[in-house]
């Protein structure tokens, strides 16, 4: 794996496919989950925060 694709991850540039977290935490040693644990914690924060409430969608289908 490049190093620059990594510093790359690092500072968000680009989002790692599931294959690529998967390569990660093999390479780590750790299970995939471990590299998502505060990435979740962080993002449903921001998620709260950020994302303006959407309306329901009527029923009918228009």
């Amino acid at each position: 794996m490049d190093v620059t694709y990594l510093s790359d991850l690092e500072r968000g540039k680009w989002n790692p496919s599931l294959a690529m977290i998967v390569d990660l935490a093999r390479g780590l040693k750790v299970h995939p989950s471990d590299l998502l644990l505060d990435l979740q914690v962080e993002q449903a924060d921001a998620t709260e925060a950020d994302d303006p409430i959407l309306p329901e969608r009527k029923r009918g289908g228009h």
